[in-house]
C-alpha cells in the first residue's frame, strides 16, 4: 500500500501563478549572490569529496535535459536562517490565538541533489550539527527526498526542498505561506485527529466541477459584501452546495478534504495576509484558475474550506472548538446565520456567478480532456513502456494532484512530477506520465528513448536509480524491472 505525499506546494504555485510580494520581503538575503562562506556545509573535505563522486556518477545522467537542474544551487545558511526567523516571529505574533496552542513546527529545507539538511531545531536524539542558528545533517538515505512530512530522529519534520525556495525567490511571502501551510499540517493531528483520508473523485464530474466553481464564485461574493447581501450570497452558495451533494454521495469526503487542506490554507493566509484586501487578492487568484485545473477532486478544497473559514471568522462566533475531520464547516455558517428553506438547483438564479461562463469554458475544457485522455492512451499502448512490478514499489509515492487521469484501457495515470521509491530504488518523473494498472497495480512509464548505465536508466523525461539486485529485462517489445539474474 503507498504512502501517499501530496505536492501542496506546487499545486498553489499552478493556481495561484504569481502573486505580489507582501509584507516578508525587506532585509531578505540574496538568493543568488556569493554565498561560498554560507553554503551548506557538513564537513568541507568530506561534503566536498561526495559532492564530487555524485557529479562524476551523475554527468550522463544531467546532459540529458539541463533544464531540469537550470534552478539548482545549494541552501544557503543565510537565507535559511532568514526564512525560519521569519516563521519563528509569524507563529511567536500568532502566539496560540487563532488555534488554541502555539504551531511552531520542527522544519527542515531539503537539497535533493546532496540529500543535505538545514533544520529549525536539534533533532530529540542530539545528532545535528549546530551552525549559527540552524542544524545541519544528512536525510536518511531509505526517507524519499521529496516535499514531505517524515519521522526521522524521534521527531516527526515537515520537508521542503529548497529548490523551490530558489523557483520562487522573487516572492519571500509565497515561500513563507508555504511553510505555514507545512507547518499548521504537522498540528492537525493534536487538533483534528487523525485524518481518515479521502475520495473526491466526483469532483471530476461535469456538474461537479460547475457547481464548486459557483459555490467558491458566491463565497467570494459573501466576502467582499456585508450585511443582507452577505447573507443572500451564503444561502446561495449553501444551496448549490446542496444540490451537488444531492447529485454525488461524497459528501463526507469533500469535508475531510475541506478541514485538512482548507483550513491549512486558512492558517496560512490568516497568519501572513495582514488585511481582508490581501487576503481577498490571493483567494480569488486561486479561485480565478479554478477552471483551469485538470483534476478539480484534488484542489477545490483548499479554496472552498479556506472560505468558509474566513466567513466563519466573520461571523464573530466561537468555532474552531468544534473542527474534526468530516465535519461539515458550511453547517457551521448556516446555523451561524440561522440560513433555512435552501432553494433547488433550478430555482438559483446563478447569473452574478458566472454561470454562463463557467458551462462555456467547461466544454471546452472536456473537448481538450478528451483529447487529451486519448493521446495518453495512444502513448501507453503504441510505444516501448518500462515496468515496475507492484510488489518491488511499496515504498513511499510523491505526486502533484492536479494531474491524475483516469484512462481506458490503461489506468490511472500521474502527470509529472512524481516520484516513487521501493524496494527497486527511485524513479522521478519530471516530464510525461506515469501510470498504474487498475488490476495488477504495476506502474509504467514511457521507454521510447530509455538510456541504461549501470543501475541507473534515463529518458528525457525520468530518472531512475536501481537499488543493488534489481535491472532491467527485456519484456517482449517493452520492458520490465525485475531481481538480477545470479
Amino acid at each position: 500500500m503507498l504512502k501517499i505525499i501530496v505536492l501542496i506546494f506546487s499545486v498553489l504555485l499552478l493556481l495561484v501563478g504569481c502573486v505580489a510580494n507582501g509584507d516578508y520581503d525587506a532585509d531578505i538575503p540574496e538568493l543568488n549572490q556569493d554565498t561560498s562562506q554560507n553554503d551548506l556545509s557538513l564537513n568541507s573535505t568530506e561534503t566536498n569529496h561526495t559532492q564530487n563522486e555524485d557529479t562524476q556518477n551523475n554527468s550522463d545522467i544531467k546532459t540529458i535535459n539541463d533544464e531540469r537542474t537550470q534552478y539548482y544551487e545549494p541552501i544557503s545558511i543565510d537565507l535559511a536562517e532568514y526564512l525560519f526567523a521569519q516563521l519563528h516571529d509569524i507563529f511567536e505574533e500568532d502566539n496560540g490565538y487563532l488555534w488554541g496552542e502555539l504551531l511552531h513546527t520542527p522544519f527542515i529545507f531539503l537539497d535533493t541533489e546532496t540529500r543535505e539538511i538545514v533544520a529549525n531545531q536539534q533533532d530529540p536524539d542530539g545528532t545535528f550539527e549546530k551552525l549559527g542558528n540552524v542544524y545541519l545533517s544528512t536525510l536518511p538515505e531509505h526517507l524519499i527526498a521529496a516535499y514531505s512530512f517524515q519521522d526521522f530522529n524521534g521527531q516527526r519534520w515537515a520537508i521542503m526542498p529548497w529548490d523551490m525556495v530558489v523557483t520562487d525567490k522573487e516572492h519571500p511571502d509565497n515561500i513563507l505561506r508555504t511553510m505555514t501551510h507545512m507547518s499548521f499540517h504537522i498540528q492537525q493531528p493534536s487538533l483534528f485527529g487523525d485524518s481518515p483520508g479521502w475520495d473526491t473523485s466526483h469532483m471530476n464530474q461535469e456538474f461537479a466541477r460547475v457547481t464548486i466553481q459557483l459555490e467558491v464564485n458566491a463565497l467570494l461574493q459573501a466576502l467582499r459584501s456585508e450585511g443582507e447581501e452577505r447573507v443572500k450570497n451564503i444561502h446561495d452558495a449553501l444551496s448549490i452546495r446542496v444540490a451537488r451533494r444531492i447529485e454525488f454521495e461524497r459528501s463526507k469526503n469533500e469535508n475531510i478534504f475541506e478541514v485538512h487542506e482548507g483550513l491549512a490554507d486558512y492558517t496560512a493566509t490568516r497568519l501572513t495576509k495582514t488585511d481582508i484586501d490581501a487576503l481577498l487578492i490571493y483567494t480569488e487568484a486561486l479561485a480565478g484558475n479554478l477552471k483551469h485545473v485538470e483534476n478539480m477532486g484534488g484542489l477545490f478544497g483548499y479554496i472552498s474550506g479556506a472560505l468558509y473559514g474566513y466567513l466563519l471568522d466573520e461571523t464573530g462566533i466561537i468555532w474552531k472548538e468544534h473542527v474534526r475531520y468530516g465535519i461539515d464547516l458550511s453547517t457551521l455558517l448556516q446555523e451561524a446565520h440561522k440560513i433555512n428553506n435552501l432553494l433547488s438547483f433550478d430555482e438559483l438564479d446563478l447569473t452574478s456567478y458566472g454561470y454562463e461562463e463557467i458551462v462555456t469554458a467547461e466544454a471546452v475544457r472536456l473537448e481538450n480532456y478528451l483529447r487529451l485522455l486519448d493521446d495518453i492512451s495512444k502513448m501507453f499502448l503504441q510505444e516501448p513502456t518500462l515496468r515496475i512490478p507492484s510488489s518491488y514499489d511499496s515504498g513511499d509515492m510523491m505526486l502533484n494532484p492536479s494531474r491524475i487521469f483516469q484512462v481506458p484501457g490503461v489506468g490511472e495515470v500521474y502527470g509529472a512530477t512524481v516520484v516513487i521509491s521501493g524496494i527497486f530504488g527511485t524513479l522521478e518523473l519530471y516530464d510525461g506520465y506515469f501510470a498504474r494498472s487498475n488490476s495488477t497495480y504495476d506502474g509504467r512509464i514511457i521507454a521510447t528513448d530509455m538510456v541504461i548505465e549501470g543501475n541507473r536508466a534515463s529518458s528525457s523525461g525520468w530518472l531512475l536509480a536501481l537499488e543493488d539486485g534489481f535491472e532491467i529485462r527485456p519484456e517482449g517489445t517493452n520492458y520490465t524491472i525485475n531481481t538480477r539474474s545470479n
